[in-house]
Parts: structure tokens; sequence; C-alpha cells
């Protein structure tokens, strides 16, 4: 049913007496219509896109470029469709999982390796720089909160949220953009923050951890055969094994999550690295040294040694996971029977 509102003129008389000029009133007349045309063009405008700092994309690029252990939390990136294949791009080019902290839309592929589930608060201890996208609480500081050295970046169209009377999350780095990420709009953003990343690496001479190319060595001449089984890409990994110098040890074995399904903490990559080296997971040890990467190999049905000499990392709960801690590299031939 559609109301029709219509305003009608009429003379209104009264006996022996005759008002000049017309009156209006106000009939409400129903019928049922089948169909109705609406001419009028529209006049909402559309706003213009938000565009950002290059100065601002350009600290965002140095600082993600330079981050060894990345994270992205997103909300509501998802509420421009647009923005997931965007954003799966980024957080392939950084090796960054990304997770869907209390998340409102459909932010990013839950089948993809790099998807890292719903909560955030467990790797932010190892996380060296945040990538947050449209999110207005990324973590609940009273309970858990990144480190202070971490480098935090705030990206979205207000990425402050600036509407809310109190809000004060650490911030190195804020872009005012729409929810496409910033990278998509400038051409080669992407490659330039994988070749600043290798760069980097490689001006910075990454150090080998004492004790680890004895480990290669004995595993070597007990012929026992080794791998790496990273999140990383293989260019990323050639250039970390080459600036520290390991990269002759392990050019031949190298795995990356991109090669699988579902990257850490699900079991995929180590099940695909042992299928590859020809053994079957009960007979595998993992060395880890991160959260997702213990509970990979604890999933995978595989003995797992973790490496947790960094004061941030929480060894009671990679004991609990069932975990071998130790914190001293030149311990694990003897943990491993060398």
């Amino acid at each position: 049913m559609i109301v029709r509102v219509a305003v009608v003129e009429r003379h209104r008389e009264r006996p022996g007496r005759q008002r000049p000029g017309p009156a209006k009133r106000i009939d409400e007349l129903a019928e049922r219509h089948d169909a109705i045309e609406y001419a009028d063009p529209a006049r909402a405008a559309v706003p213009a896109a938000t565009l950002p700092d290059p100065a601002a994309v350009d600290e965002v690029a140095t600082i993600l470029s330079a981050a060894r252990n990345p994270i992205i939390i997103t909300k509501a990136v998802g509420r421009d469709r647009a923005a997931v294949p965007a954003l799966v791009r980024l957080a392939e080019t950084l090796g960054a999982p990304v997770f869907d902290q209390f998340h409102t839309y459909v932010n990013f592929p839950q089948d993809h390796p790099l998807h890292g589930g719903f909560e955030a608060a467990p790797h932010l201890d190892e996380a060296d720089a945040i990538l947050v996208i449209e999110s207005d609480v990324p973590w609940f500081p009273q309970l858990k909160r990144p480190r202070p050295e971490t480098r935090v970046i705030h990206l979205g169209v207000d990425p402050l949220f600036s509407r809310y009377p109190v809000r004060g999350f650490p911030t190195d780095a804020e872009v005012m953009r729409d929810v496409e990420p910033v990278y998509e709009e400038l051409p080669g953003w992407a490659e330039e923050i994988r070749a600043r990343t290798i760069e980097a690496l490689q001006r910075e001479n990454v150090a080998a951890i004492p004790g680890i190319r004895d480990v290669v060595d004995l595993h070597a001449a007990a012929g026992r055969p080794y791998c790496v089984a990273s999140s990383g890409r293989i260019e990323k990994m050639h250039a970390t094994l080459g600036s520290a110098g390991l990269l002759p040890l392990f050019a031949d074995v190298l795995f990356s999550a991109t090669m699988v399904g579902r990257g850490k903490p699900a079991p995929d990559l180590f099940l695909h690295a042992a299928q590859a080296m020809g053994h079957p997971p009960q007979r595998c040890v993992v060395i880890e040294d991160s959260l997702p990467g213990v509970q990979a190999a604890i999933a995978a049905g595989m003995r797992v040694c973790a490496y947790a000499a960094a004061p941030y990392v929480d060894a009671d709960r990679y004991r609990a996971l069932g975990a071998e801690v130790f914190d001293d590299m030149r311990r694990l031939p003897r943990l491993l029977g060398l």
C-alpha cells in the first residue's frame, strides 16, 4: 500500500460570509499502486577519497621493512570488499599474520596461511611492529600490551578514532586513508617494502645465533637431514640466512608457508616439510622460537625444542604446550643426542 499525501486548495464558504482567497487543507488519500516512478536525480554526493600523506606512507614503509616479526590487527577492513585482496597482498609481502580482532566483517580469508586467528594478545610480546587497520580496540591494555619498543602503526579513515572521548593506544605513525589499504593506490609500494626489507637484512649483516652452526655441522656429520620451515617467503629466507652466512647450509631445503594452505599455528607447513624430506612426523624434531611455531609443531605431532633466550618469551607457556625449553643454542646438541 502506498500512502499519498496531497495538498488541496479550496475556497471555504460559510453562510452569510465569504472569505476571499484560497484556504489549504491536507487530505490523506490511500490507494493501491502497482508501481511507482521517481525520476528526480539523486543529490547525495559521493565523498572524495582521503589521500594519505606521502611522508607518513614513507615512514610506514620504513617501519614495516625493518620489522622482523610484524603482525596485522584488523576489525573492519572488510567494510570495503576491495580492501580484502589488497590486505592479502600486503600480508604476503610482509610475511605477517593477520588477526581478526573482534571482527565485524570478513576481513581476511580464514583458509589463508597467514590468517592468524581471532586473538592477537598471545602474540603481542613477540611482535616488533604492529599494523592496526580499522580497529578501535586492538588489545586490552590492562590484560596484555605490546613491548614498549614495539612500533605501532594505525591505518584507517580516522586511524586514531578522534571521536572517542578517551582512547590511549600508542602510535609511532598513523595514515588517514579510506578502508582500502594505502599501498593499493601507490604503484610499486608492496614491491618497495619487499625491496627495503631485503636491503635492510643485507645491510645489517644479521648475526647467527651463537652455536647454531655447530648444531648444523653435527647434524651433517651424523647423516641426519635438516631443513628450514618458515612463515616468510623464500626470498626473505635467502636474505636472512645469507646475511648470517648460513645460506649455503640450507639453500636446497627451504620451505615457506606460501607452499601450503595454512601457515603457523596450523601444522600444514611442518607436515609438508616432513613429507618432502621423507620422514614421518613422529620422527621429526622442530626447533622453534615463536608461539605459533610451537603450536604448529605440537599440532603436527612432532617433538618441539623451544628456544627461549629473549626476555619477553613466555617459557612457562611453551612448557605447558609440551615443548622442551632451552635458552642457549649450545645446549641443543645434548638435547638432540648429538
